[in-house]
């Protein structure tokens, strides 16, 4: 091989360079991913409870129902008859995880440990 056909020294150089750059830049992407990923399986998850009212106004019934659907989702993913209206109560807070099926937590808004007021004692 003649001079003129083998590549230089500097040629050489940049192709190592590029290939490194390249393998680095795989690594380091791999790693934030696997950085992300286990970081987003840890993390923490909160979603908005909602007490809705459905009343039957042919029948006059009344039930009421805690979702994580708004008035409008839940009339949109449950079939209610046409006679069948969902009112919005309240809605809160939750400030955990609900997979697995997990009940939807409690109404921070109702005390969970008062009970009913006694009548005052008459003196």
């Amino acid at each position: 091989m003649s001079q003129a056909e083998r590549p230089s020294q500097q040629v050489i150089g940049i192709a190592i360079e590029i290939t490194a750059y390249f393998r680095w830049g795989f690594m380091w992407r791999s790693l934030l991913s696997t950085i992300f990923f286990v970081w987003s399986s840890v993390g923490s998850a909160e979603y908005r409870a909602f007490e809705l009212k459905i009343s039957n106004s042919l029948t006059g019934k009344t039930r009421t129902v805690r979702s994580i659907l708004d008035q409008g989702q839940y009339r949109q993913y449950y079939y209610l008859s046409p006679a069948e209206v969902v009112e919005y109560q309240d809605s809160w807070m939750c400030y955990e995880r609900s997979d697995h099926f997990k009940p939807i937590c409690a109404n921070p808004h109702e005390s969970q440990d008062r009970l009913p007021a006694a009548a005052a004692p008459n003196p």
